[in-house]
């Protein structure tokens, strides 16, 4: 699996590239500090799994471009998760979603060994926050219109 990195923290570009060359799945690791050089490098429309930090400038729109037009799946790495984000970065077709003051890299290894398998990747108490924001939608927004998440199928 081809892996593109964007972060603007060249340290954690390179720690995570180092990283994943111990990973079986991974063929290449390429990094960008930003949206843009991940474009113009011709690395975003190559890569199968990109792996970017929610704060470089553009990144959840970059997820929907990537998905679209390379397939790629993606992963999102935070310094900050709040519900806000994660159901954003969720919404914007990431399949994963990695806190970085916690992440090892064991947990990166397997994140991304999960994502090439087809599994979504989320902390725990990053998915509860992810379902209590689904429930609350549901709940003012589809019941009141008489919807409801089964329904909308």
């Amino acid at each position: 699996m081809r892996v593109l990195i964007v972060d603007d923290h060249a340290i954690y570009r390179q720690g995570m590239a180092a990283c994943l060359s111990a990973c079986d799945e991974v063929t290449e690791v390429r990094g960008a500090e930003s949206v843009a050089d991940a474009w113009s490098s011709g690395a975003a429309q190559e890569c199968e799994l990109v792996i970017v930090d929610q704060d470089v400038q553009g990144a959840l729109e970059f997820i929907r471009q990537v998905r679209s037009t390379a397939g790629a799946r993606a992963i999102v790495c935070a310094a900050e998760c709040t519900q806000t984000g994660v159901i954003a970065a969720v919404e914007s077709g990431a399949t994963g979603y990695l806190r970085k003051e916690n992440l090892t890299s064991e947990q990166l290894r397997s994140a991304v060994g999960a994502t090439a398998n087809g599994a979504g990747v989320m902390e725990p108490d990053l998915l509860g926050q992810l379902l209590d924001g689904v429930a609350t939608a549901s709940r003012e927004v589809l019941a009141g219109r008489g919807l409801s998440l089964n329904r909308l199928n």
